[in-house]
């Protein structure tokens, strides 16, 4: 018997770090909701992956990922749905990743199982009334300034974290895309918290800008989403690129004016839906602000302006929070023409990097700025 079980842990070791490496990027929850939530990861190699998960770490169910009839296996790249939760529950989970050495139409050689340590996470429920969340924006791939952003962070328990838009640099290739992501996931806890993630204007760049929207699970498939997370509604928007369709750099190949069309159609609804009337705070995040600065390579042009003012001025929004410009600037409420308090992220250099905190505790909130030299500013939003 311990022949057998020294034999095992050796196979077990032989892919899973000692002489490869089984998990390439660790699991991240994506799209979690009152009733589910999916867990994405990678494998170094072709497997048939699913997730074991309960209310506890003993009697576990299993998700897997099924289409049309198949489960998929053989693959690398997972995205499985856990469905059929309670909310306000707290359950545990853990990856697990079976090796095929063979996938015949008739026969499967299955390999070693690689499991997980076990996570956990805790699923939205309507009566929650604290929370804090994480937004960043701007790393453009700058791994080392936004690990000493992380840094600040340690000590706050923080609820979930959003990314928005041009965290990642001009996406060029998958490969170089997941070591950013992958580094996104460790240092948020992407494992336990979940992660949101906007498109920027450099994320539409790229040969993997079409690519880039596979690493990720949106709501309707869509880079545009809404959500609740206890009794407060967030909108997360995506401006496009931030100069006209015609400009020579893009040679034809965008055309954001009907995307814009079509994300304005869906906000209108959006503002109008029962969860976002009901709702005590609403959260707006997006990447290029429509107020407060100057477009100097399309004079004339900020996008979505046009589009989205007319709905801001009808619509109660306490915050909007953006980035894009790469220098921090609160404006308040009417300030520059804006309905709603606006704040507009840091950018890449460990000067001007920000790491900015919304707390909600009951009625009251804040914003908080971070910057990795220590210095903070707090904003208290109007009751």
């Amino acid at each position: 018997m311990k022949q057998i079980k020294i034999f095992s842990l050796a196979l077990f070791l032989s892919w899973s770090g000692v002489h490869g490496q089984t998990v390439t990027v660790q699991p991240y929850l994506q799209n979690p909701a009152p009733d589910g939530v999916t867990v994405m990861w990678r494998t170094a190699e072709p497997c048939y992956s699913r997730v074991e998960y309960g209310t506890d770490t003993i009697n576990l169910k299993i998700a897997r990922d099924v289409q049309h009839g198949i489960v998929v296996a053989n693959n690398t790249a997972n995205k499985i749905r856990i469905t059929g939760l309670k909310p306000g529950q707290k359950y545990y989970y853990r990856i697990c990743s079976e090796k095929i050495d063979s996938f015949g139409g008739y026969k499967k050689i299955f390999g070693s199982t690689y499991r997980s340590p076990f996570h956990s996470f805790t699923t939205f429920e309507s009566k929650r009334e604290n929370f804090i969340a994480v937004i960043f924006n701007d790393i453009h791939s700058k791994l080392p300034v936004f690990e000493k952003l992380t840094g600040l962070l340690q000590k706050i328990d923080y609820d979930f974290a959003v990314f928005n838009g041009d965290c990642f640099q001009d996406p060029s290739s998958e490969t170089n895309e997941l070591n950013v992501l992958s580094c996104f996931v460790d240092k948020m806890n992407g494992a336990e918290k979940p992660l949101y993630f906007l498109r920027g204007n450099h994320e539409t760049r790229g040969a993997f800008a079409l690519g880039w929207p596979s690493l990720f699970d949106w709501e309707g498939n869509k880079p545009y989403f809404a959500f609740s997370f206890g009794d407060t509604r967030f909108v997360l928007l995506d401006n496009g690129e931030d100069k006209v369709d015609s400009s020579p750099e893009y040679s034809g190949l965008i055309d954001f004016a009907d995307f814009r069309n079509e994300e304005t159609v869906w906000l209108t609804k959006e503002t109008e839906s029962e969860a976002f009337k009901q709702a005590k705070r609403r959260i707006l995040i997006h990447h290029t602000p429509i107020y407060g600065w100057e477009n100097k390579y399309s004079p004339g042009f900020i996008a979505c302006k046009d589009l989205w003012e007319p709905i801001f001025r009808t619509t109660p929004f306490d915050v909007a929070i953006t980035g894009h410009l790469h220098r921090y600037t609160y404006y308040p409420k009417n300030a520059v023409g804006n309905p709603f308090p606006l704040v507009i992220g840091g950018g890449n250099t460990e000067k001007a990097a920000t790491a900015i905190l919304l707390e909600k505790r009951g009625n009251k909130l804040t914003i908080k700025i971070l910057w990795i030299n220590g210095k903070e500013e707090i904003r208290l939003l109007d009751v």
